[in-house]
């Protein structure tokens, strides 16, 4: 498996149960977004064969778990076409598709429809966790897949009750009120973690705004002899400092596949009351800092933590 780093922390231990080799290819941070260079990909590609591997399949997630950035189109094409001339499988984990926050839904099937499958559901864009039932759309000239998924399939419908089933057809029928619902959860998921992503901007902290999904992945590259003073020399006692310090809880970078002593966290601005917070959008459209001050104190905090946690060093 071909696995752009960062990534979700899953994909590789469920390739590593499957007795299938995981081969991390560096990606880049841009302010236009998650990048997969493509002389990287297409040397970790040359480099595993040369070794004996066999890369078979590649996935991607965008917007991403746990940067908040999406590929772009053009960068989408390339990873294409290189997928195409090599014979690589993807897998498009567009789970977060409509958390896009400037509400384009982006696949990489449109430029590979025949050798990519897709892998989405209900759980982020709907708020739907609980539910745990997901989509998969194959390419019929992959031969085997939609027979094995079909077996494996069988096997988990029975475990999803009936009237949940049918929920879900009528989630994607694009009723006029479902739509209203997702584009307004997505506003606010945007304004949350951007707020949080422009207060750690402010004091110098680098990452860049989140695109989608619920979750920014700043670095702290900048302070690295400061925070060394402090015994922090790692993304978990990274993490664990700005637990003790400002109360504030992260994921450690090293959890998504990056370097342990690269200083990224993931951020997942999520620290209110979701259903009130959308009954007051609702009345009053507006996102602003005084709106987030109002209903949404506790993300005024957290960047508030960060901001303290920088002017401590």
């Amino acid at each position: 498996l071909l696995l752009p780093i960062p990534s979700w922390v899953s994909y590789a231990p469920q390739s590593k149960m499957l007795e299938r080799d995981v081969i991390g290819v560096p990606s880049e941070l841009k302010p236009e977004g998650y990048r997969l260079a493509p002389e990287i990909l297409r040397e970790a590609i040359k480099s595993a064969r040369a070794e004996g591997k066999n890369p078979s399949k590649i996935i991607l997630n965008y917007p991403s778990n746990p940067t908040g950035l999406s590929y772009t189109a053009d960068n989408l094409k390339e990873i294409a076409e290189i997928c195409r001339e090599e014979n690589i499988l993807i897998i498009s984990d567009e789970i977060y598709g409509l958390v896009a926050f400037n509400g384009q839904y982006r696949s990489i099937s449109a430029y590979a429809p025949e050798i990519t499958a897709v892998s989405t559901g209900l759980s982020k864009h709907l708020s739907l966790g609980g539910w745990r039932i997901g989509v998969g759309l194959i390419p019929k000239n992959v031969s085997g897949l939609f027979k094995m998924l079909n077996n494996i399939a069988s096997e988990t419908w029975s475990c999803v009750p009936s009237p949940i089933q049918y929920a879900c057809i009528e989630a994607y029928k694009n009723h006029e009120d479902i739509e209203a619902h997702i584009r307004d959860c997505t506003a606010i998921h945007g304004a949350m973690n951007n707020y949080i992503a422009d207060q750690m901007q402010s004091v110098g902290i680098e990452g860049q705004s989140p695109q989608g999904a619920f979750s920014t992945y700043p670095n702290f590259a900048p302070f690295t002899q400061e925070l060394a003073r402090s015994s922090v020399h790692d993304s978990q006692s990274l993490a664990d400092s700005l637990l003790e310090k400002q109360g504030i809880l992260t994921l450690p970078g090293y959890a998504f596949g990056e370097d342990a002593h690269t200083l990224t966290l993931r951020v997942s601005g999520c620290d209110y009351d979701g259903a009130a917070v959308l009954a007051a959008y609702q009345v009053s459209a507006s996102l602003d800092e005084a709106f987030i001050q109002k209903h949404a104190p506790n993300i005024i905090e957290s960047g508030e933590g960060f901001k303290a946690f920088i002017q401590s060093l």
